[in-house]
């Protein structure tokens, strides 16, 4: 799971295209975070970033497919994803009946 959120920088969808283009972004992960599932940008000099909600803060994603989608709308065709903590929603609806 990611933590510390705070530290990093946020940025939009269309600037994460335009550094994408540019060849800033090194590497894209879909990661795991308390809310859901993030997307996590580490740039050529080694920082990273966030991408962020369309009003601020960070973007949280409820399905893989999602998080797949803002990539691609940014270009992003290739990704790493650290997932181990997260349960899809499929499957915990299926707990809840068994329950």
């Amino acid at each position: 799971m990611i933590e510390e959120l705070e530290s990093k920088e946020i940025i939009g969808l269309a600037v994460l295209r335009e550094e994408h283009e540019a060849g800033v972004i090194k590497t894209a992960t879909v990661g795991v975070a308390e809310k859901g599932l993030i997307i996590v940008l580490e740039l050529a000099d080694g920082k990273e970033q966030v991408l962020g909600a369309f009003r601020g803060g960070v973007r949280y994603f409820r399905s893989f497919d999602g998080a797949a989608g803002a990539l691609r709308q940014a270009g992003i065709v290739q990704w790493d994803a650290d997932v181990a903590d997260w349960v899809p929603r499929t499957l915990r609806r299926g707990e809840k009946k068994q329950a």
